[in-house]
């Protein structure tokens, strides 16, 4: 038995402000809407007002309030809607790839009627989708967004009960993404303000974990380094936008390659191929095609997805 050790199309509509804004750096409209929404931050509150006709379809308009980040974080913050206003008004936390009106986007948003929402829209320029929850009306809700990997995580509480999981979701955005808070009036013709408190942003660090696999077979256990560099596409499989190192373990029988994939190392098995060396993990296909270069290629709810990447050094 031999041990082996795994170590893990549509413009920029948004006018940029800067100032004491606590833990975020910028606020401004997204989408252009017809009333200019504003935001300020006093004794740890954030009272914000915007307009904008939806956060929904191909288009959005908000004001928002944000900042760049990277990598896995946590958003939390507690929120009350002041005044009336449309039953599907709309504020929260949001995760966003830019500012432009149909970037791919996921947050985590309370309506007017009190209704929890986690919405997404998984590519620029696509229709959005969401995952609603009945709730029993109006109130103080404390909202939370994680982002972890791929994966974009719903937590929700009410009038002073801890906020809990609710629903997840993925979009596969590129680094770095802007985070922060939105209000959408969901009129045209009017703005509503919301009054955010609590608010918090949480960089996370990435877990190391060490995985002891153990092969048991004839032969030795070979195991070799190679840095890749893909296509302007790797962000959105969740690879990284420069190089990285992948590394493959060959022995009893076995055929892994550990490749990072969303912030995780993800453990590819070798599979049946009519060509070349293919391995398989969760929705992924990490194929090395010999001379025609090597491509990682996802299928998912979100649809199927292709890079193509070449090596530039192995050991």
């Amino acid at each position: 038995m031999r041990q082996l050790l795994l170590v893990s199309l549509l413009c920029v509509s948004a006018f940029a402000q800067s100032g004491n804004l606590g833990v975020f750096t910028n606020s401004g409209d997204v989408g252009g809407p017809a009333i200019k929404g504003s935001a300020e931050f006093s004794n740890g509150q954030y009272r914000i007002t915007g307009a904008g006709a939806n956060i929904w379809a191909k288009q959005d308009q908000f004001q928002y309030v944000w900042r760049e980040m990277s990598g896995n974080f946590t958003v939390m913050a507690t929120m009350r809607f002041l005044g009336q206003g449309a039953e599907h008004r709309k504020a929260g936390i949001m995760v966003r790839q830019s500012l432009d009106t149909d970037a791919a986007y996921a947050d985590v948003v309370i309506h007017g009627t009190g209704m929890p929402g986690l919405q997404w829209r998984s590519k620029q320029g696509e229709d959005s989708n969401t995952f609603d929850i009945p709730f029993d009306g109006p109130g103080t809700f404390k909202v939370k967004l994680v982002r972890t990997g791929v994966k974009i995580y719903m937590f929700i509480g009410k009038d002073g009960g801890e906020p809990k999981e609710i629903a997840h979701t993925e979009v596969s955005f590129r680094n770095p993404v802007l985070v922060g808070l939105v209000v959408c009036s969901h009129r045209a013709e009017a703005a509503d303000t919301v009054l955010f408190s609590d608010v918090s942003v949480e960089a996370q660090a990435p877990a190391r974990t060490d995985l002891t696999l153990s092969l048991t077979g004839p032969g030795a256990i070979s195991r070799h380094v190679v840095e890749f560099q893909c296509d302007e596409h790797a962000g959105a499989l969740g690879l990284p936008s420069g190089s990285f190192a992948v590394e493959y373990v060959n022995g009893a029988g076995n055929g892994l390659a550990v490749v990072p994939v969303g912030g995780r190392s993800l453990i590819f098995s070798n599979v049946t191929s009519g060509s070349g060396a293919r391995y398989a993990a969760d929705r992924y296909i990490w194929w090395d095609a010999g001379s025609r270069g090597v491509h990682l290629y996802s299928d998912s709810l979100a649809g199927k997805a292709e890079t193509s990447c070449h090596a530039l050094s192995a050991n």
